[in-house]
C-alpha cells in the first residue's frame, strides 16, 4: 500500500454559484482504487481499496472567492446564487475546510485570450501551483470558468499536477485521481453512477 497522498481542492466562485455542484471530498469518498499484477501462475490478481485510504483531501476556499460571493449579493440577478454559494462556503468550513488568504500570492500568467482573465482567478491558479510544489501531491480547482479550465490543461501538459474540475467532467474524475496514489494504482467512479445520483450522494448543499 503506498503512503497516503494529499489532494488539495480549491473552490472557485463560478463553481460555488452553480445550481448544483459536487463536493469533491465526498466524490473521492465513493471512488474505488485497484491494482492489478500477474501472479506466479500467470493469472491477474487484483487488490482493491477505498480511495480514502490512499488519498487525504484538503478543501480550500480562497478569501477573495468569499469576497466575490458577498459582492454578488448586490446584484439582483445573482443574489439567489450568491446566498447558495455562501451557504456552501460555510458547509465546507464547518467540515474542516479552510479559508485561505492568498493576497500575497503573485497572480499566475495566463493566455491573454483564452485563459483566466481576473486577478482572483489567476491567484487561485498560482496558489494551486505553489501548494503542489510544497505540500500537496496534486490540486483540483473546482470551477465553471472556461479560462481557468484552459489554463489547467496547459499546466498539465507542462507536467504540473493541477486539474480543473467542472460538473461536465465527472467521468474524467477517475483519470486524474489515478495519478495521485502512484505505484500502479488506478482509481475511478463506477459507470453506474449518473450525475443525478452523484448530486444526491455527493452534492455540495
Amino acid at each position: 500500500m503506498p503512503d497516503e497522498k494529499v489532494l488539495g481542492v480549491i473552490y472557485d466562485t463560478s463553481y460555488l454559484m452553480l445550481d448544483k455542484c459536487l463536493d469533491i471530498k465526498l466524490l473521492v469518498g465513493i471512488a474505488g482504487c485497484w491494482k492489478e499484477k500477474r501472479n506466479w501462475y500467470g493469472r491477474i490478481d487484483r487488490e482493491s481499496s477505498d480511495a480514502t485510504r490512499l488519498i487525504s483531501v484538503v478543501q480550500v476556499v480562497p478569501k477573495p472567492v468569499a469576497e466575490e460571493i458577498r459582492g454578488h449579493f448586490k446584484d439582483e440577478e445573482k443574489h439567489k446564487s450568491a446566498r447558495r454559494a455562501r451557504k456552501r462556503v460555510a458547509s465546507i468550513v464547518e467540515r474542516g475546510g479552510l479559508e485561505i488568504d492568498v493576497a500575497n500570492v503573485v497572480p499566475a500568467s495566463s493566455d491573454a485570450i483564452l485563459g483566466a482573465d481576473s486577478e482572483t482567478d489567476r491567484r487561485v491558479i498560482a496558489y494551486a501551483i505553489q501548494m503542489v510544489r510544497t505540500d500537496w501531491s496534486a490540486a483540483v480547482v473546482a470551477t465553471d470558468d472556461g479560462g481557468i479550465l484552459y489554463d489547467m490543461v496547459k499546466l498539465r501538459k507542462d507536467g504540473i499536477p493541477v486539474f480543473g474540475f467542472a460538473n461536465d467532467r465527472v467521468r474524467q474524475f477517475g483519470e486524474f485521481v489515478s495519478t495521485i496514489p502512484g505505484n500502479g494504482w488506478s482509481c475511478g467512479i463506477s459507470s453506474s453512477y449518473h450525475f443525478h445520483d452523484l448530486i444526491e450522494s455527493c452534492g455540495l448543499h
